[in-house]
């Protein structure tokens, strides 16, 4: 009896352990196979951010022929004014290299890398020119008039160099530095304010309020003075809509304006205060734009997104108080659609704000002193600032890191830089708060 016993229990215990396999036996072999499925996997597609609440509307660099295959062809980089490179921008901000010329304009960036800046402020009319000038710092050649030169070079498809000058003259200068053609306006021309159509036409405002259309061999299309004139100055910037049938102009006293290529005003907004800020125009057709609302002891700086119709989608201010006096710099915008730009006041910190596309507030960012040039954006969304009266340059990751800071000499930008191929940034910048400028180079 004791023996078969025991075998019954031999037997049962057997029997227990099979069921118990025949269990988790297909346990184990799903397992295993989720585990080499998942481990022979081809790399995966990037996972999408976290969702922050924030709007995200994509945006792409919009094709136009008719400024140069280059990093950065003009003052903001496109046509649309987005201050956006396809290219990625200084990793380590180190400086390269330094190179004095006098008062300087904002850069832009020839097919072959060649950068142009022009100059003014100097008693010697070799300083008062267009320049060209290699990578590596070194000066191919100058163009000069004679007078001051501060207008933000165009550089066309083709080539040529467009650049005004307080001689109220608008110049086409050749590749080799040689004229092209002039074109007398009415008054000076100069700041950034110029800009290329589709087909090639050239648009820019005289600092007396006329807005001027120039064919490609320098002959005049039309003019158009309306109200109290177009800003020929340094709130002049135009933009254009993404089909390149329009384009938006600040005017002079206040407002902006939607006027057709051939020179029939669409639409004038409604907006209370003088364009400070802008335009600068998105894939959709949409302006942003600062306006400054004057009050009886202090004055408001709004930004507005404003539909290619003239309606305003939205609007924007901050209760800090740097939006209560001076202003902001000209607007940038990233590949998801976000705006970057720099609030600043009188003898106040300057703040790099960032806005989702839909206006809201995604951060803001302290940076010393009280004005600054336009941030500029690379293709990861850094945007990088340089701030008039240093001590410190800034690379600030599309979150609102600061990656890197460099000490930047007292003086700092206060024009638009250029970002190259290379992954360099051309800084035009004052030297000790003077009107000697030296022009930096930055990876």
């Amino acid at each position: 009896m004791v023996a078969r016993s025991s075998v019954n229990v031999f037997i049962s215990q057997e029997a227990a352990m099979k069921r118990v396999l025949w269990v988790l036996f297909p346990m184990v072999i799903v397992c295993l196979l989720t585990f080499f499925s998942t481990s022979c996997k081809k790399e995966s597609s990037p996972v999408a951010p976290p969702d922050t609440g924030f709007v995200v509307v994509p945006q792409h660099n919009i094709p136009w022929p008719s400024l140069a295959n280059s990093p950065w062809p003009k003052t903001l980089h496109d046509a649309q004014c987005t201050g956006r490179s396809q290219y990625a921008g200084p990793h380590s901000g180190r400086i390269e290299w330094s190179l004095w010329l006098g008062s300087l304009s904002s850069a832009a960036i020839g097919g072959d890398g060649t950068i142009y800046v022009c100059t003014a402020g100097d008693t010697t009319s070799s300083r008062n020119a267009l320049c060209a000038i290699r990578p590596d710092g070194t000066v191919k050649w100058r163009f000069a008039t004679g007078w001051d030169m501060e207008s933000g070079p165009i550089v066309a498809s083709g080539g040529t160099i467009y650049a005004g000058s307080a001689d109220e003259y608008m110049y086409a200068v050749n590749p080799d530095g040689t004229l092209k053609w002039k074109f007398h306006a009415d008054n000076a021309v100069f700041l950034d304010g110029a800009n290329i159509g589709l087909d090639g036409t050239l648009y820019f405002a005289s600092i007396g309020g006329t807005l001027y259309a120039l064919n490609p061999d320098g002959t005049l299309r039309w003019k158009l003075f309306v109200d109290d004139g177009f800003d020929g100055g340094a709130n002049g910037d135009i933009a254009f809509s993404p089909d390149g049938s329009t384009m938006y102009v600040p005017g002079l006293q206040r407002g902006l304006y939607a006027v057709h290529a051939t020179g029939v005003v669409v639409w004038r907004d409604t907006l209370s205060g003088r364009v400070n800020g802008g335009p600068l125009v998105d894939n959709e057709g949409n302006s942003y734009v600062f306006a400054t609302v004057e009050r009886p002891n202090y004055s408001r700086t709004y930004v507005y997104s404003i539909g290619s119709g003239g309606d305003v989608h939205w609007s924007f201010t901050d209760t800090t108080a740097a939006f209560f006096t001076t202003g902001v710099t000209d607007p940038s915008m990233d590949g998801n659609g976000n705006l970057y730009f720099l609030a600043y006041a009188l003898e106040r910190p300057v703040s790099l704000h960032s806005l989702d596309h839909a206006g809201h507030l995604r951060w803001k960012v302290p940076t010393p002193y009280a004005y600054a040039a336009p941030p500029v954006i690379d293709n990861a969304g850094t945007a990088y600032v340089f701030p008039y009266g240093g001590p410190y340059a800034y690379a600030i990751s599309s979150e609102g890191t600061v990656l890197w800071q460099i000490s930047w000499p007292q003086g700092g930008a206060d024009v638009c830089p250029a970002i190259g191929a290379d992954g360099s940034v051309y800084v035009p910048c004052k030297q000790n708060l003077s009107s000697k400028s030296t022009l930096w180079s930055i990876r």
